[in-house]
């Protein structure tokens, strides 16, 4: 046995040898086999086995060992129930040669120190990376923050979050990251009124999700005036968005951050600059002067 194992086996490996598994004489695989067209969880079982009793391991998976059902779910539950998961980290996809999919890293440590019993750190790394033509890479500050935050096990908002294990329960024994550290945006908000008679809300502008993940420090009233408590209005001086761009540019110099900030607006201008009423107002309009066309035309 050892004190440390690290390993990247083949994903989901078919004829991994689950006949020999079942009737295995050292007793690697007390959780149970898992089906014979996906070995995952019997590399990590015998990872497991293979520690001693102060042992710790990190392996790279593919996502299905996190949620996937039948005899899966029950190798899981037993881990779980043993209390050997330490972490689940979610990596970006892309990092590895011969596949763009998503992989993710189990940490287990057989003896997890008392602050970190009957829990689990659950880390989405998955949006932090330098993306590449043929093969992404994680940054030296992105390995720095999956690290740091494993060390302190740490809850980051949208990054990382500790889960006790008798939620884990509730969820079924699944281990799917999103579930608990989810970093996709909340549901686009679409405000009836604002379409309908134009205005850019303002629980729009100030939810938490844009002020700390796309407008961060942007002063928004480098383009918008205030209407009232609840909306504000674009500048009557900004006349296209290319006017938006330079204002914007000006305002956040920083290129990252400038390109996110500018696609959001730009997302208000298009739903909100012309509201529904307008746009029949101009459809009347067309069709007054379109009468008047045929008139002279001759047409009645």
């Amino acid at each position: 046995t050892f004190d440390r194992v690290i390993a990247n086996p083949p994903f989901s490996l078919k004829k991994w040898g689950k006949e020999e598994a079942d009737n295995d004489r050292y007793g690697r695989f007390p959780y149970g086999t898992p089906p014979k067209d996906a070995g995952d969880l019997a590399f990590v079982q015998h990872m497991i086995a293979s520690l001693n009793a102060e042992g710790m391991m990190g392996v790279v998976m593919p996502h299905g060992v996190l949620f996937r059902g039948s005899s899966e779910r029950e190798i899981r539950k037993g881990i779980l129930t043993d209390d050997l998961l330490e972490a689940v980290i979610g990596l970006p996809a892309g990092l590895f040669y011969g596949t763009g999919i998503p992989a993710c890293l189990l940490i287990i440590n057989k003896n997890k120190p008392a602050g970190r019993k009957g829990r689990v750190l659950f880390i989405n790394s998955e949006l932090e990376y330098e993306e590449g033509k043929n093969q992404n890479k994680l940054r030296l500050e992105d390995i720095n923050k999956i690290v740091s935050t494993f060390d302190q096990y740490a809850e980051i908002k949208r990054y990382s979050r500790v889960v006790p294990l008798y939620e884990i329960a509730e969820n079924d024994y699944n281990l799917n990251i999103r579930r608990y550290a989810d970093t996709s945006p909340p549901p686009e908000i679409f405000d009836v009124r604002a379409l309908l008679h134009g205005g850019i809300p303002v629980r729009e502008v100030e939810s938490e999700y844009i002020r700390e993940e796309i407008l961060i420090d942007f002063d928004v009233s480098c383009v918008f005036d205030r209407r009232d408590n609840d909306y504000f209005d674009f500048k009557p001086s900004i006349t296209s968005k290319e006017q938006l761009r330079d204002l914007i540019q000006q305002q956040a110099p920083d290129a990252e951050n400038t390109s996110a900030v500018i696609s959001q607006v730009e997302r208000w201008w298009d739903k909100y600059k012309v509201s529904l009423k307008e746009l029949d107002q101009q459809v009347v309009e067309a069709e007054s002067v379109m009468k008047g066309y045929l008139k002279e035309l001759g047409y009645e």
